[in-house]
């Protein structure tokens, strides 16, 4: 995908198939966030089970860097690294719902115990960003024309 002035377009994008696509990002942005914002996450005795399921989102960001996580890292560091990976999906994010749900995703990990710890960017500032991106962005509805927006 090509972003020029906040344009979001590549060849091909716009087909039947892409009413689904942006669906499905929208719930699976939407499942995590509800995933992530479970009270459970604060208490002591499900910290092995967020340490495990930051490293398995955060070992995404990972991937072409070729570093691993594990989730003997501190909570702080899995945070940042969840985090990071949420923040480059703004890019592929294709409808204006689905940038809803992920910024909410991003806020709910931002929650997390450890979050904007120990130098850490605060979360705050990476869903400003991400969200001030999204609001200059041009959005397209599936079948390529710009949204107008609500009146």
């Amino acid at each position: 995908m090509d972003l020029s002035e906040g344009d979001l377009g590549a060849p091909g994008m716009f087909n039947p198939q892409t009413s689904s696509i942006r669906e499905c990002q929208e719930l699976l942005y939407s499942c995590f966030a509800a995933f992530f914002s479970w009270g459970g996450f604060q208490a002591d005795k499900n910290k092995p089970l967020l340490k495990r399921s930051l490293a398995t989102l955060g070992k995404r960001a990972q991937k072409s860097s070729g570093g691993g996580l594990s989730d003997h890292l501190s909570s702080s560091l899995l945070c940042k690294a969840a985090l990071k990976y949420l923040e480059r999906a703004t890019d592929v994010t294709v409808g204006a719902a689905a940038a809803v749900a992920h910024v909410k995703l991003i806020q709910a990990v931002g929650r997390l115990p450890g979050a904007g710890e120990d130098g850490c960017a605060p979360p705050q500032e990476i869903c400003a960003a991400v969200a001030k991106k999204y609001l200059r962005r041009a959005w397209r509805d599936p079948y390529g024309e710009k949204e107008k927006g609500t009146r």
